[in-house]
């Protein structure tokens, strides 16, 4: 491969795995200091987590992560710095629609803006890469984005472009391993507690429990306004 620099973002499962896959391949991995700063004559690849990547509004050196969820609205994108030295960006990092755009229209059309290419793991449509227009598919899995038109063109057909996948069922690619990895998970942390009643007192469940005797529970309380609209 050409010396080139790769960025992920996140620290969750979707940014451990795609980690896995550029330390298999033999990327190597630096700080985001280094990759900010130095050049090389081989491909990186650096992992932005969250206080890498926001700031607070009034004051670029403040990071506060219980502030940040709580009021995202006192948060902007830090992210744009890295956008300047990037070649392929793999957004692997969770996205409410209240926290800050990391890649806007506008950062896309900045001609400082190195990134080619998007391998957009978190699929937020119009998210906090706004490069994703849709959802790609496995058989068809990439399309150009126009950063001047803001519409998608077909894929490897221009330069100037910038090359989205965004597949939105990337599981489905490792079916056996991917259902043989759920399967387990969810004996040993649902099926299990449902079988002896124990429903009530486990955390897990309680955590993904949408609706209970009816009504919407505390942590998706945030959907009532969608599903009680016409």
């Amino acid at each position: 491969l050409p010396a080139l620099k790769i960025i992920g973002t996140g620290n969750g499962r979707v940014s451990h795995g795609a980690q896995h896959f550029l330390d298999e391949v033999g990327i190597k991995q630096v700080s985001p200091r280094e990759f900010l700063e130095q050049e090389f004559e081989f491909p990186v690849y650096t992992v932005a987590k969250l206080p890498d990547t926001v700031c607070r509004i009034d004051d670029e050196s403040i990071f506060d992560r219980e502030e940040f969820h709580s009021h995202p609205e006192l948060y902007k994108s830090n992210f744009l710095r890295f956008a300047k030295v990037t070649d392929i960006f793999i957004p692997c990092h969770y996205w409410g629609p209240e926290d800050p755009i990391y890649l806007g229209k506008e950062n896309l059309r900045n001609p400082e803006v190195k990134i080619k290419v998007i391998g957009d793991v978190t699929c937020d449509i119009m998210g906090s890469v706004q490069s994703t227009l849709r959802p790609s598919t496995h058989k068809e899995p990439f399309y150009y984005y126009n950063p001047c038109t803001e519409m998608e063109e077909i894929a490897f057909s221009s330069e100037s472009n910038v090359t989205v996948m965004a597949v939105d069922t990337l599981p489905n690619a490792l079916a056996l391993d991917t259902s043989d990895y759920f399967g387990k998970a969810l004996v040993k942390h649902v099926i299990n507690d449902m079988l002896r009643g124990n429903t009530d007192e486990s955390d897990v469940i309680n955590r993904a429990t949408i609706l209970k005797n009816g009504k919407l529970t505390e942590r998706f309380a945030y959907l009532r306004d969608y599903a009680y609209s016409e």
